[in-house]
């Protein structure tokens, strides 16, 4: 089986879990965040295996990076069992915060508008939702979470007067202060700094963060800078598009996700191995 169709295996087997655990399993707001943190890892893995199977470079390195982060995030709320719950409500405090932010933000620039009068029923739409945000932000088995935000938030924005930043929510409870630190945290507590490349993903990482990929973009002919079109064609091959990370990025999720909420799909967690042995293998020996 080649790269491309190992993928593509290995991203069905993810939408098949995905399918089975919510007919399977009752949710909760922990659940429900490691799950949607699975399916985006999916999703953005099938954006790699749409942008490869075009021959399009850009959109799947793209893809990858978010994927990356979508990765370290599940990875770090199911690194520690007894802190799953824990980091997973910390995921769920941020989104919920960002969501009311925005729409604090929105409603604000509604009520400025000189024409407001004319934005009567999106007044009332966001005022709703801001109220929803904050009555979930209230209840009881959020608490501790909630304090801990509101606290990590003053102490980094304790000499910022002018605007108000949000902690980035694996900061809270002594958490890391980066993406890149996040990797570096999972590095240490799960593997053996070349197990899944870890490295290459930090690295890759710290790159993109600052957007000095951008610079990819140009090409030095003659002395002569030119700008390479938006959409590169590259010719695909067993190594190309990041296809062969992805899949241990998905192979890897699997198992976390399996070992952790659902025990009981472990064979066909082997079954899945067993098909793509011989792809992984093939590539570790053309390392």
């Amino acid at each position: 089986m080649g790269t491309m169709s190992s993928l593509e295996t290995t991203i069905l087997f993810g939408e098949q879990l995905i399918k089975d655990y919510t007919v399977n399993k009752e949710m909760d707001s922990v659940g429900m965040v490691v799950l949607s943190l699975l399916r985006r890892i999916v999703e953005l893995s099938d954006g790699v295996f749409v942008s490869a199977k075009h021959n399009l470079d850009g959109p799947a390195s793209l893809c990858f990076r978010g994927l990356i982060e979508s990765y370290l995030s599940f990875e770090y709320i199911l690194l520690v069992p007894e802190l799953i719950d824990r980091r997973a409500l910390a995921y769920y405090i941020g989104y919920q915060n960002q969501e009311l932010e925005t729409a604090e933000k929105k409603l604000e620039t509604l009520n400025k508008d000189k024409d407001k009068d004319q934005h009567d029923d999106d007044i009332k739409y966001y005022k709703g939702i801001i109220d929803e945000y904050k009555l979930i932000l209230k209840r009881d088995y959020l608490s501790e979470t909630v304090q801990e935000w509101e606290k990590v938030k003053k102490k980094n924005n304790k000499n910022n007067k002018r605007y108000k930043i949000n902690p980035k929510w694996y900061s809270l409870f002594n958490g890391p202060t980066s993406v890149n630190m996040l990797a570096r945290n999972i590095a240490e507590e799960k593997y053996s700094k070349k197990k899944l490349g870890i490295d290459e993903l930090y690295n890759y990482l710290s790159l993109s963060a600052h957007s000095y990929s951008s610079l990819d973009s140009f090409d030095v002919i003659d002395g002569k800078f030119y700008l390479q079109p938006t959409r590169i064609l590259k010719q695909n091959n067993e190594k190309s598009f990041h296809m062969y990370p992805t899949i241990a990025i998905l192979i890897s999720t699997y198992l976390s996700f399996i070992k952790n909420k659902y025990p009981q799909y472990i064979s066909n967690y082997d079954k899945l191995f067993a098909t793509l042995e011989n792809t992984l293998l093939m590539n570790m020996s053309n390392k």
